[in-house]
């Protein structure tokens, strides 16, 4: 085989081997329309979709403000509080992706801002991998409005810098005093 020729079959080669990688290794541009993966549903023990796999949030929804309640129980180690968020609906979805973390959700509340109409929640389920909460919409949310998500949740005081945590230090006067971060 002359060098020429070999040259040709390596460049060949080398142009397959290129295609085939970027070919399997794109990502799809939404991934929700990715594969979506199964949860373990806790309460009781069915398979459910969570049909968002990516670590960013979706961009068809963009917060403007959050208010946001805490109430430590100091004696109990636990917190429970609330949040409110007004977003603007880009584009049209069926679903809100949020971060969550080490939170217990009691309840989601969505409503529209300019009607005060509700926004019917079908569910809502957690993936911890992704330290996201996927509420499910009964009907697609309009886009161009705004939306009042209301969630409530509960939680742990944890005592390892990560999250919503307990320090302590001492006074001059040897007292022990406890603060949340």
């Amino acid at each position: 085989m002359t060098a020429q020729k070999f040259s040709q079959i390596s460049l060949c080669l080398l142009v397959i081997f290129l295609t085939l990688t970027s070919t399997l290794s794109k990502q799809p541009s939404d991934p929700r329309n990715s594969r979506c993966h199964f949860l373990r549903k806790i309460a009781n023990k069915e398979d459910i979709k969570f049909c968002w796999n990516d670590l960013r949030l979706p961009k068809d929804l963009i917060p403007q403000s959050y208010e946001v309640l805490i109430h430590p129980d100091l004696q109990k180690s636990t917190f429970s509080g609330w949040s409110n968020v007004e977003v603007t609906v880009k584009k049209s979805t069926g679903s809100i992706v949020l971060h969550s973390k080490n939170l217990t959700i009691s309840s989601v509340n969505i409503r529209y801002k300019d009607l005060n109409d509700a926004v019917t929640v079908k569910k809502w389920r957690l993936d911890e991998s992704l330290e996201q909460m996927q509420v499910e919409l009964s009907t697609p949310l309009v886009a161009g409005s705004s939306i009042l998500p209301n969630i409530s949740f509960t939680g742990v005081i944890r005592t390892d810098s990560l999250g919503f945590y307990l320090t302590s230090y001492k006074t001059k006067e040897n007292v022990v005093r406890l603060n949340n971060i």
